[in-house]
């Protein structure tokens, strides 16, 4: 029942964004005439799931647009508990002032130093490739750099 619940949410959030770009949040006349046209009732609280679908496609038909911005994350939130023990040590070290950049390019570049190897001689290329051992070794270096600078 939740998942029906955000859906009427989505939609009636999009309704009330499609109002103000069609420039009707201040004529509530023209809004409620719209809304009685369309549906036959001049609330969307009286009005079903698919009532409110009916006035968002008619709104962006009229020329108003919605965009989701969806996740902001760049990458997706890594899969293994070290690998985010490695980010959340990094975030701390630069909250710390032990690092500058706390950018995962800038961790990036420090993981792929750190594991470089005779048998890997460019180190590992994303933090989320990293094997037990190597997340397990950074975890405790990052520790003792945090251990140094507090």
């Amino acid at each position: 029942m939740a998942k029906g619940k955000t859906y009427r949410n989505g939609l009636l959030a999009k309704i009330h964004i499609g109002a103000k770009q069609l420039d009707l949040v201040d004529d509530d006349v023209a809004y409620r005439a719209m809304l009685y046209n369309l549906t036959g009732k001049r609330s969307c609280a009286k009005m079903s799931n698919k009532d409110l679908q009916t006035v968002v496609n008619h709104m962006e038909r009229r020329g108003a647009k919605f965009v989701n911005k969806g996740n902001k994350r760049k990458h997706p939130k890594a899969n293994k508990a070290q690998v985010r023990k490695v980010f959340a040590l990094w975030t701390e070290l630069y909250e710390l002032g032990g690092v500058d950049d706390p950018s995962r390019d800038a961790l990036t570049a420090w993981v792929r130093r750190m594991t470089q190897s005779e048998e890997q001689p460019d180190g590992c290329d994303d933090p989320d490739w990293l094997t037990a051992k190597q997340s397990q070794q950074l975890v405790e270096s990052l520790k003792q750099w945090i251990a140094r600078i507090s």
